[in-house]
């Protein structure tokens, strides 16, 4: 596929993106200088198995465990669809598989009952913000079964991110979740189709990989509040 040589200019809080003499910006957020892709703690349940729907065979072993299927409404990014699993490398350069989440552990204990995923890049401010609140929305939910996976697809230069960017990234900010990128760009596609989305893009991902919760282009308000009634009805959504 050829590629559409894309020029970066810096502009405020974002980085506008400047194609055969188009400017672009986005209302909310930044737009991706890239072409073109009531509700207290959460109750005690034991993992319900006959509503995992899980047909993949699981990473960890074990012919009862691994990623949902794609279910009556296939796989998708939007609100209501299920999210397909899929590969990156982390900031060694490991390959990590989002179904790593979905998989039990070695006493065969399922304990991810939401996955709050965010998408964005170095150059983002909205990004950052977003970046900074994370680490006490992780410590306040991780034990309920929360899981974060952050995942960069450009460095504050708005060129692909190496494995010391990622590195510098976790360590600025004290991230103690998952934090991947994505350097070739093939992933971000699937989630900014559009030349003009906004990043970041936030989703909360319940335990069948189901999206219950999305917002492009700002910091989410409240998610706090979201991610407590996800984690109270993991399995709602089928």
């Amino acid at each position: 596929m050829t590629r559409v040589p894309v020029f970066f200019i810096p502009v405020g809080r974002c980085v506008a993106r400047v194609a055969i003499a188009t400017l672009g910006l986005a209302s909310l957020g930044c737009s991706s200088p890239v072409h073109t892709g009531e509700t207290g703690a959460p109750a005690e349940a034991e993992l319900d198995v006959e509503r995992l729907d899980r047909q993949q065979a699981c990473m960890l072993g074990g012919d009862s465990c691994g990623y949902p299927s794609a279910g009556a409404e296939g796989y998708g990014t939007n609100l209501g669809e299920r999210m397909a699993n899929f590969v990156l490398t982390d900031c060694s350069g490991t390959e990590r598989e989002f179904a790593e989440l979905f998989a039990p552990d070695a006493d065969g204990v399922h304990e991810t009952r939401a996955v709050l995923f965010s998408l964005g890049a170095g150059w983002c401010e909205p990004c950052k913000e977003e970046t900074e609140h994370l680490p006490a929305v992780f410590d306040e939910f991780r034990d309920e079964g929360l899981a974060i996976v952050q995942v960069l697809f450009q460095d504050e230069n708005a060129q692909r991110p190496t494995g010391s960017f990622c590195e510098d990234w976790v360590e600025d900010y004290g991230l103690a979740f998952t934090v991947l990128i994505d350097p070739v760009w093939d992933f971000y596609p699937t989630y900014l189709e559009d030349v003009q989305a906004a990043t970041p893009v936030t989703l909360l991902v319940d335990a069948n990989a189901n999206i219950r919760y999305k917002l492009e282009g700002q910091v989410p308000p409240n998610i706090e509040l979201e991610i407590a009634q996800v984690l109270e009805t993991p399995y709602e959504a089928n």
